[in-house]
Formats: structure tokens, sequence, C-alpha cells
């Protein structure tokens, strides 16, 4: 019981302002906590370039030049994800 009092002291400040921003809060051990944006679900691979953000081509002319990017994500990689609300 005394440790669950501790760590409620140590971590109080960090766990209410956690707890303001909408982040999720693991406790993993009684002296741990481990925070968590949800927002970071929001995105996903993109499906048309694999997540390269390179459109996929044929065999390049000149590797010199750098390749197109992908039209569905705009050369990030990633895309998001439907029915995910982010703020």
């Amino acid at each position: 019981m005394w440790t669950y009092a501790l760590g409620a002291e140590v971590f109080g400040e960090v766990d209410s302002f956690a707890f303001v921003v909408g982040w999720e809060t693991a406790r993993p051990a009684p002296f741990a906590r481990a925070y968590r944006d949800p927002r970071f679900r929001a995105f996903t691979v993109c499906p048309g370039c694999a997540g390269s953000g390179e459109a996929r081509t044929g065999p390049a002319v000149r590797p010199a030049t750098p390749a197109p990017k992908c039209r569905g994500c705009g050369g990030h990689g990633r895309v998001k994800r439907r029915g995910i609300r982010s703020v």
C-alpha cells in the first residue's frame, strides 16, 4: 500500500498532465510509468507505396534522379486511418 502512495506522490504531477492532455498511462511496475498519445494510432502504412514514400514505377533510367513521390501519401509513407479522429 505504501508503494502506491509513494508512486502517486512521485508521479502525481506528470500523471495529472497526462490526464489533462488525454494521454494513455500504463503502470508496468510500482515505480514506473509509460505514457502514450493515442493519436499515434491514427496513422498506418500507405498501401500504395508500402511505406517507402516513393511511387511505384518501372526500372530507374537514371539512378541519380530522386524517385517520384507517392500520390496516396505525398511521400510520407503513412496515411490516416479511417474512423480515427485526431485533434
